[in-house]
């Protein structure tokens, strides 16, 4: 791998931050959502070990995606919108994650300010950041990106 870089967070200041650091592997995303994003399950390989990182509300309806052990994200996007009954913070509405294999996750609704970021080839996305509380606030990426 190439040095590393987090990119965003795109999205609101409401939640608390939260950072799962950088992975060797993700090998399972799973998105929680209603009208917007309220959580995400993601299970990685760190030095060997398997761990599994929550925040937000992990209930409700889900979708998942499970990689392979070549597989990764490289591209992730989106969408926040400002919600006037929370004090005019925003919240992730909808993500979306593209591997390397042609795979890809998407849930939410296109409400509110798109995001998107592709990264070059040889990069790939290694973890999360972001803020949370009862939802998905913001969120943001570790990246490895080519020497």
């Amino acid at each position: 791998m190439g040095r590393m870089v987090k990119v965003g967070p795109w999205g609101g200041n409401g939640g608390n931050a939260w950072d799962m650091g950088q992975a060797d592997h993700i090998t399972k995303l799973r998105i929680y959502y209603g009208d917007n994003i309220v959580g995400l399950e993601i299970t990685y390989i760190l030095n060997g070990n398997s761990h599994t990182y929550k925040r937000g509300t992990t209930t409700g309806a889900s979708k998942e995606i499970i990689l392979e052990e070549d597989e990764y994200f490289t591209s992730i996007s989106g969408y926040f919108h400002a919600l006037s009954n929370y004090q005019r913070h925003a919240i992730v509405m909808l993500l979306t994650l593209d591997t390397n294999k042609g795979a890809s996750i998407s849930v939410g609704n296109k409400t509110g300010t798109s995001f998107a970021l592709t990264l070059e080839e040889g990069s790939r996305i290694l973890g999360f950041f972001g803020r949370a509380g009862t939802a998905i606030d913001a969120i943001g990426i570790h990246c490895s990106l080519p020497n």
